[in-house]
């Protein structure tokens, strides 16, 4: 394939969560010239449903939006006819899986009624404020250590709580303290603004540790700090994803601010992210990169 063969291809392919009921899928196309055009079929679960043309245009890339309903596991596959000749024909078909579109399952401490009541403003949730031993949860929020030994989670927020494998470098002290800083791009606090927040409990390190006694070690990230310590942590493991709040949020001025909302807003965009009900996302293709061989070399594609 020489560097000025023509090619037009399907470079990404990805859906998004619209509402409760549907998918938004985006189909780009790159071609190595504006000249270049074709025909864009939108197969769901092997039929043709929709087609869109591709015109010769100014572009040399287009996104191309098309809508699926998501009322069961459906294999979306996008296939490209080239108008003419086109160098290259792997990429000219991607496929995505869209899963089942459910409620995000939710775990809501009955102790936190601040947060049952941000919740209940957000569609597309079902939202339990009782455990069932064994059940998995989307997402759970809680104050209770107890709580995190009769069910599992993909996304955990915790209050008031210091994770058992840290206590021994973290500790409470029923002090007013302040956040003086924290993490605008961490997706949880997104949007959300912590200053001049009051906390009747401010989290510190534990003093003269070990060298090796630190939240590095344990593999949590410092989200947000406090006059004498970090204030929220993370802990990102293999299929879940952990924050933890140290100072109980029902001690501070948290649930009276606009920020409460929000960051429960966040906390959700994340959790349907994390158990893939949000976006989905196909391998990319893209056009290959040039490649300088040899007059005479035989290559494999």
């Amino acid at each position: 394939i020489s560097s000025d063969s023509p090619n037009i291809g399907i470079s990404s392919l990805n859906a998004n969560r619209r509402g409760e009921g549907s998918w938004t899928i985006f189909a780009d196309v790159s071609k190595t010239s504006p000249e270049l055009g074709g025909t864009l079929q939108f197969y769901k679960d092997g039929k043709l449903t929709a087609t869109e043309m591709l015109l010769p245009s100014n572009e040399k890339n287009e996104k191309i939006i098309f809508s699926s309903d998501g009322n069961n596991q459906s294999l979306i596959e996008i296939k490209l006819i080239a108008d003419g000749f086109d160098a290259l024909d792997s990429d000219n078909t991607a496929s995505i899986v869209l899963p089942l579109m459910r409620p995000l399952c939710v775990y809501v401490s009955s102790s936190m009624p601040s947060v049952k009541s941000c919740m209940d403003g957000i569609s597309g949730l079902k939202i339990n404020t009782e455990q069932s031993s064994g059940m998995f949860y989307d997402l759970m929020i809680t104050d209770k250590e107890n709580d995190l030994k009769i069910s599992d989670f993909g996304t955990l927020l915790t209050t008031g709580i210091v994770p058992a494998d840290i206590k021994n470098i973290i500790k409470i002290q029923n002090k007013q303290g302040n956040i003086i800083d924290w993490d605008f791009d961490d997706p949880l606090l997104r949007h959300v603004e912590l200053s001049e927040l009051v906390i009747m409990e401010n989290p510190s390190i534990i003093e003269n540790l070990p060298q090796n006694q630190n939240l590095q070690t344990y593999r949590y990230e410092t989200v947000a700090h406090g006059e004498q310590g970090p204030t929220i942590i993370k802990k990102s493991q293999v299929g879940r994803l952990s924050y933890h709040i140290l100072f109980h949020v029902e001690k501070s001025t948290l649930p009276y601010r606009i920020a409460f909302p929000i960051l429960i807003t966040n906390l959700v965009g994340i959790s349907m992210n994390q158990s893939g009900l949000s976006d989905v996302k196909a391998t990319e293709t893209g056009i290959l990169p040039d490649i300088k061989i040899s007059p005479v070399t035989v290559c494999s594609v």
